[in-house]
Formats: C-alpha cells, structure tokens, sequence
C-alpha cells in the first residue's frame, strides 16, 4: 500500500478492498468517519495510521492526527480505539476490530498495539516496526453473517447485489441487512420537454464508492435520467467498480489506461476515450453530456442541459454548456434562472456537441504533456476562441479530496462552500433566461445595454472591510478595473474577487474582459451554511430509499434567500471594449500598494480557514501533569490555548 504524507488506512479483511484517508489534510475526518458507518456489521478491520515520509514544519504530532478529530477520531474511538492520543511522530499504530453485529452489539477490538521510539547506541531515533498477531480463527464474517437465508431473505435482492456485498463494503444501506436499497433506483419523471437526445457519460476509475455516490444521484434524483441514455467509462478493469456497474445495470466500457497513475497523461486519455465511445455508441446522437464521478448534481441538471441544447446547434461560436459556475458562492451568486455566456473551461459537468469533438480531439494535449486536458483546452488556444454558456449558480458540486487534482485543502477552501441549487432552493423548477439572448452578438447588445445603464461607483475604503456596493440600492453597478489582459498583471480582478468571497486563484469566466456578479456582504454563517447544506446533500443522495420510498428532499434545504443582492459588473481596462462607458483613465482602478494587495490575501485566508482546527489530545492533559513531561501544542490556529499530551 505504500506510504505517504499522513493518514489512516481501512481494510475489509474478509472480502476485498481498502481505502486510505489523507487526514494531514482538512475534510478527511468526515470522509472516515462515513465510510466506517457505511461498513456492514460483523466486518473484520484493520486500521493503521501511515508514518509520514517527513516531518511536517511546525509539527509537534504525527501528521495524521493533524485533522482527525473531531469526527474521524471519535469514529475510530466508537471502533474502540484508546492509543491515538499518545502516538508520537514516525511511530507506527495498529487495531483489528469487528464492526457491531446486527443486534446492535458494540464493535470489538481483537488487538490495538502501538509502538514507541528508541534511541539506538548513537543516540539517534530507530524506525520502530509494528506486528498485530491475530488468530486466523476470529476473522470471521461477511455480509450478514454469509447465511444465504439471510442474503435473499427479500425476494427483491438478487443474487448478484448479495455477492457483491459479501465482496465489498462502505456501501450502506445497499447493502442493509433487513432493508435494503435496491439499484438501480425509481427514476424522477422528466417533468419537462426533451426535445432531442442527449446521453450522459461518466468517467471513473478506481474510486467506486464515488461511482455509487454519482449513480444513485444521477438515477434516483435527477429529473429525466431514466430517460437518458447512461454510458460508464472506467480507467481500468477495476473489478469493484465494473461489478458495481452491473449491478446499477448501466452500460460499461473499459479504457487501456495510458501513463503511470495519478498523472496528467492518466486522465487526459481517459477523458478524451470517453467523448469518442459516446459518440461512437449512439452515433445518431449531436450531443453529449460528460460528468466525473466525484460529482454532486442538482435535481435540475438535465432539466438546465436541456433548455440550453439548442444554444450549441444555433450558435457556432459556443462549443459548451457548463453545469458549474465559478462564481457560485453565497457571496457572489444567488440567481438560478441566470445564465452567462463566458470564456470558459471544461469543467465538473458540461454538454458538448459531436462537431466540436471531432475537431478538438486532433489537437488534444499530447502525452506526457505535464497539463490537465481542460487547462489545455482553455489556455492554449484549441477552442479558438469559441465561449460557453455557464449558470450563476451551480448544477454540480465538486465533492472529490484528497486525489491528484484536487487536495483536501483545495477542497475545504475553493469548493465545500459552493453553492447548487438542490442546496438551498425549495424548487428545482426554475424558469431560465430566454436563449436568445445568449446568442451570437445578442448578447453583446445585451450587456452593452446593461453596462450603459449600470451605476458606476469607485472604492471608497479597502473593499474587504467595506462593501464596495452601496446598500439600498437596486443598481446594477459597475467598477471598472485597471486590467490589461487576462493574465491581471495588476492584481485588479484578484483584489475583488478576494474581497467578494469568490476563487480568487484565477481570473476566470470572462465575457470581452467583463466578469458578472450578483453580490452581498461576505457572511461566516451564510459560508457555513453552505458547507453544511452541500455535506446534507451528499448524505441525503446516499440515504434516501428509493422505489417508492424516497424521503422529501426539502427536509434537508434551507430556507430560500432572502436577502437582496445586486449585480455588479467588474470591466477589465483597456482590455475590455466596453471601456468606452467609462469616462477614460481616472476610471479605472488599480490595486494600490503591496499592502492592499496583501490585506486582501489576508482577509480571503482568515475567510477560508475559519472552522478548520488541527486535531489535539487535550482530552489527557491535566492540571498535575508537570509541564516538562508535556509536548505543547497549538490547540487552535488563532488562540493561544495550549495543552499537552503524557508522552
């Protein structure tokens, strides 16, 4: 299995599989802490943390522990775990438990052993090495206990969904017991008119839990896929994934991979497999949409798909539909009728046509090439200057961490506070912007009008303490920025997008050098909220039952927003043209100082780190303890608590 930079490693000893959880990153402790509900009871585990291959600068606790708690270490506390809180840097930790049996029986802990470092004749620290013995003879189990009467009691479990859980684990309730969850799920009837058909394809690999996730999402909540054709590419001959597949009855092909895993070349070829075996398998077909398996999609997805399709066969300077907007954050979005039509990358869901396809693939990002497919596309002129039509607030959200692309900080900090519209809004029904204004040149005679109208303001404070948009007033509003190319060699974008609450990683979603906005002031609780309601969502897809037994999705959304926004255009100049609404140079704002600048990228971290608390042992410090024998550690990233662990 290897090493790494910190975490914990689960194995289903009976059966196959196991999984590791970086938890030195944030938002990993949840993923454990699920997964470890998920197993069935009567499992066999084995638990180890992995020794770091460095120290971590600043680091006083080995680095899996750094964000274990509280979620994931309470979970491995529940299993019976009693040694975390003394283990120390590069020592090695261990436990087999059995998971609660049916009846409800507490877990039990066939061995837990940890070992401490020694100092060797010279002084130095030995690698200490871990051996666990356990009796072949406890390891027992399997799905319900591997009784056939009680694999098929229901008359509904096939066979096959019964061998798979014997198999696999970390699935829940489809592989209930008493109850349950019988794929491939009820389907939500379309509720609107599909006018054309558009089939769905899903790239994955070796990551079937997220597979899962995605299938019942897709097949059980999203209105109109029992009436859209389904295809599954997978990276690999993974034979959970493929087993998983067949039991959700989708269509299958498997891809050669090409290039070592985890790398740029790995993925590319798959996704660029993927659009040719759509194509190719229903070639009457103009269109496609691409989704990745560690997606969350809206209720309304193939509902927003639709309504747009004909965008891409009217309009030839459009080679896109995306589902997920840049800018859908609570600050910076709140409209979902509204669509934009942008410069754009291919990204988390997103409808292309079999023209475009043809065309891009010839000149796809060669192997080996050190780049992602989409950065590709985007920046290195393939899409020859072709827009997309993306929405103001998101269809999907991305729920992957931890992997190549995307890490558990990455993650925690640009995408677990998006918001989609299942996540906050009661209806999925939403009416969307007419189309025609979307085409060709109408939208610039569109925006053209909007900017001419548009209430220009100037910054009268640092925009990240003092909203740059005048309350009680309806606008829109224009600020226009000192910015001569996309690159923001001024930092002008950055510096409102860091004080607006959006990514501010890259300028992004441009149309003619102009970004669109619907902003409010920046709000801790509403960010929270966000992450709270994506987090309800996700559990909700996995949780509810389908075939007639659905829960009411509303019981997990929040109230609709009240709240007035406002649209705020930021124009880039002289980049954009439609600098000419400005009254020249004394317009245009530059960034300032170094210190603006570097306020900004204070304030947008202190934002993002909020509620991200590395873990500690405070638990076993005590007041009689004497501090010498104590490691201090930092209980908080901004308090000065302190406590100490008895090593």
């Amino acid at each position: 299995m290897g090493t790494t930079d910190g975490g914990i490693i689960v194995v289903v000893v009976v059966g196959a599989g196991w999984r590791t959880f970086l938890t030195h990153q944030p938002g990993e402790h949840l993923a454990l802490r699920d997964y470890i509900a998920a197993i069935q009871p009567g499992r066999v585990l084995l638990l180890a943390a992995m020794v770091s291959r460095y120290r971590f600068p600043s680091s006083q606790q080995p680095p899996f522990l750094t964000y274990l708690w509280p979620e994931g270490g309470e979970a491995l506390e529940q299993l019976g775990a009693t040694l975390l809180p003394r283990v120390a840097i590069g020592e090695p930790w261990a436990m087999v438990v059995v998971t609660g049996e049916p009846a409800g029986g507490k877990a039990k802990v066939l061995g837990e052993a940890l070992v401490t470092k020694e100092l060797n004749e010279l002084g130095q620290n030995k690698n200490p090495s871990l051996n666990l013995e356990i009796p072949h003879s406890m390891l027992t189990g399997g799905w319900c206990g591997r009784r056939e009467e009680n694999m098929t009691s229901s008359k509904s479990v096939t066979s096959e969904q019964a061998r798979f859980c014997d198999t696999y684990d970390g699935y829940g309730d489809l592989c209930d017991c008493h109850l349950p969850f019988l794929p491939p799920p009820y389907p939500v009837p379309a509720g609107f008119e599909m006018k054309e058909d558009i089939p769905v394809v899903v790239v994955t690999a070796n990551k079937p839990h997220h597979l899962y996730r995605l299938l019942r999402n897709l097949l059980g909540l999203v209105e109109g896929a029992g009436e859209t054709k389904l295809l599954v590419v997978v990276d690999g001959p993974h034979q959970e994934t493929l087993d998983l597949a067949r039991l959700f009855q989708v269509e299958v092909v498997v891809h050669a991979p090409q290039g070592p895993p985890g790398k740029n070349t790995r993925t590319n070829s798959n996704v660029a497999f993927a659009l040719v075996s759509v194509f190719s398998r229903w070639p009457h077909v103009d269109k496609a949409i691409l989704l990745e398996d560690d997606l969350l999609l809206a209720s309304d997805l193939l509902r927003y798909f639709h309504h747009t399709a004909p965008a891409l066969t009217l309009d030839p300077s459009l080679y896109l539909v995306s589902a997920w907007g840049q800018h859908s954050y609570h600050s910076t979005a709140s409209d979902p009728s509204t669509v934009h039509r942008v410069q754009a990358y291919p990204q988390y869901g997103w409808m292309t046509t079999r023209a475009w396809v043809t065309y891009v693939l010839p000149h796809w990002a060669p192997n080996g090439s050190g780049v992602d497919w989409d950065w590709w596309v985007y920046s290195e002129g393939v899409n020859a200057g072709l827009e997309a039509l993306v929405p103001e607030v998101s269809r999907t959200a991305h729920m992957g961490a931890a992997g190549a692309h995307v890490t558990g900080w990455e993650q925690h900090l640009f995408f677990s506070h998006r918001i989609m519209t299942d996540s906050f809004l009661k209806s999925s029904a939403h009416t969307l912007m007419p189309l025609h204004t979307l085409l060709g040149r109408n939208y610039s005679t569109w925006l053209d009008g909007e900017l001419g109208i548009a209430t220009k303001i100037t910054l009268q404070d640092h925009p990240c303490h003092t909203h740059p948009v005048p309350p009680h007033m309806s606008g829109p509003f224009v600020l226009y920025l000192g910015v001569t190319s996309r690159s923001d060699d001024y930092s002008s974008f950055y510096l409102l997008q860091a004080c607006l609450g959006t990514d501010d990683q890259e300028v992004k979603e441009l149309y003619e050098g102009v970004m669109r906005l619907r902003v409010r002031p920046y709000s801790y609780s509403r960010t929270q909220a966000a992450r709270t309601s994506l987090l309800a969502q996700a559990h909700h897809v996995l949780h509810y039952q389908g075939r007639g037994r659905r829960e009411d999705k509303n019981n997990i959304q929040g109230e609709e927003e009240k709240e007035e926004s406002q649209v705020l255009y930021l124009v880039g100049c002289p980049l954009s043209p439609y600098c000419r609404h400005s009254s020249g140079t004394s317009d245009w704002l530059l960034a300032g100082t170094p210190a603006i600048l570097e306020e900004a990228m204070k304030v947008a971290r202190r934002r993002r780190m909020a509620g991200i608390i590395p873990s500690h042992s405070c638990k076993y410090s005590h007041p009689s303890l004497d501090v010498t024998l104590c490691t201090i550690i930092k209980c908080h990233l901004t308090s000065d608590v302190t406590c100490c662990i008895l090593q």
